[in-house]
């Protein structure tokens, strides 16, 4: 089975070479690498003059936004499976193996989604350790973006990204769109499944601290309540989901521990403004 492999990238370079290095681990498999260049100069091109012969690489560009890119690149896909690594994630050895096999003997499902954990060993903390089927109800604790493999045909059935969502989009919604885009799967009538045991690697932005994360907290709050929103979460899901950076800043209160309460207050806004709006 043929793989593309949809990257936006922006403001980074030595670390797409790192996922280059690691797409030689990945076992005999015909992977096309589609990166969707939003840089103003050639720091992109200078790290993949290095692997053009490794690997099939086209490099487009793009103007700013994660979703917007992430769109143009789905235009050039051909592959049978299409996947969207961050320009700072890494594939472990053989993860692009056993997700192949995954496909190849299960025909029933349209969509696999795998867990993401950083390098140092921190899993997301949202992230679910059971394995099944992915529904409404349990997607935000199965689905990340740089984790979603899907068949060919449910791309073309669900179309595009919104463009309204994630990272660069213009608007208060700074996330959401890994949740956003297999709820539509799931809508037309996909079936996903989720494997934890797989995993890709990626830095995880509280190693270096809350206060740095704040303001990034409140973008992605928003951006996952957009989608409560858009998809008609029912109520007592929405609380539950409220409620849970609100134990995070109870401790950093109690614990005199400033930037965590920071941290989880501003998530909680986040939530809150995108949920409302």
């Amino acid at each position: 089975m043929r793989l593309s492999l949809v990257m936006a990238t922006k403001g980074r370079d030595r670390v797409i070479g790192e996922f280059l290095r690691s797409l030689d681990t990945q076992g005999d498999h015909e992977v096309e690498l589609i990166v969707v260049d939003q840089n103003l100069d050639d720091r992109v091109s200078r790290v993949l003059k290095d692997y053009r012969g490794r690997a099939q690489i086209v490099h487009m560009g793009s103007i700013p936004g994660l979703s917007r890119a992430r769109n143009v690149g789905l235009r050039a896909v051909s592959g049978d499976i299409v996947a969207f690594p961050d320009d700072d994630c890494v594939y472990p050895p053989n993860l692009l193996n056993r997700v192949v096999s995954f496909f190849l003997q299960s025909a029933e499902y349209g969509g696999l989604l795998v867990r993401g954990a950083s390098p140092a060993g921190s899993d997301m903390a949202r992230m679910a350790r059971d394995s099944g089927p992915v529904t409404p109800r349990n997607v935000w604790l199965r689905a990340v973006s740089y984790g979603l493999f899907f068949r060919r045909a449910v791309v073309e059935k669900v179309g595009g990204f919104d463009e309204s969502l994630g990272v660069g989009s213009g608007t208060d919604w700074g996330a959401g769109e890994d949740l956003d885009y297999p709820l539509r799967a799931l809508a037309v009538g996909c079936r996903l499944y989720f494997d934890p045991s797989l995993i890709v690697w990626h830095p995880d932005p509280l190693e270096q601290g809350f206060r740095p994360a704040t303001e990034r907290a409140f973008r992605y709050g928003a951006g996952f309540g957009r989608v409560w929103r858009k998809h008609r979460f029912p109520w007592w899901q929405v609380c539950y989901y409220l409620l849970r950076p609100i134990g995070g800043g109870l401790l950093g209160l109690t614990t005199g521990d400033v930037a965590r309460l920071g941290y989880y207050w501003a998530s909680f806004r986040g939530r809150l403004r995108g949920w409302l709006a």
